[in-house]
């Protein structure tokens, strides 16, 4: 059975410029404050106790605080939009791929194809191309699929 934890409020005086950054980047995530918001401070509370303490130095009672968290962390932070500069690449090698193969809609391609895009749009150099292919897994703006194949989101 699921128990409501008690909540308190709490009234800080913090950053200016850091609040608002914090307020940008969970309306990215949740395109709402109402009811995100909270739960936005606690998951970085949470975040900053797990990463501020060190198990073999922990009291008994922050190991249990620990514990008790631990289900509720996400600690992989990952981006929630590309960079500009990444997506307006990754829109030109998607149109390279379409117009090579005259369709309206490319879902998925080769690695070969992505390949041969990026060293269109961007240049041959195996470390360009490199970079930028990564930049899209990164990104998640391709996905593997299997063997040489990757679907283009």
């Amino acid at each position: 059975m699921y128990r409501q934890r008690k909540k308190v409020k709490v009234n800080l005086y913090i950053d200016e410029e850091l609040w608002k950054e914090f307020r940008k980047l969970v309306w990215m995530k949740h395109e709402r404050f109402w009811g995100v918001l909270g739960y936005e401070v606690e998951q970085a509370l949470r975040l900053y106790i797990v990463a501020h303490t060190n198990s073999h130095t922990l009291s008994s009672e922050s190991m249990k605080l620990i514990r008790t968290f631990s289900p509720y962390l996400s600690l992989s932070i990952q981006k929630v939009n590309p960079p500009p500069r990444v997506l307006s690449v990754y829109y030109s090698v998607r149109d390279f791929i379409r117009k090579k193969y005259n369709v309206p809609l490319i879902q998925q391609a080769t690695r070969r194809d992505i390949q041969e895009a990026i060293s269109y749009v961007r240049g041959s150099d195996p470390r360009t191309i490199r970079k930028w292919f990564t930049a899209f897994l990164k990104y998640k703006l391709i996905k593997h699929v299997g063997g040489e194949i990757y679907e283009l989101i």
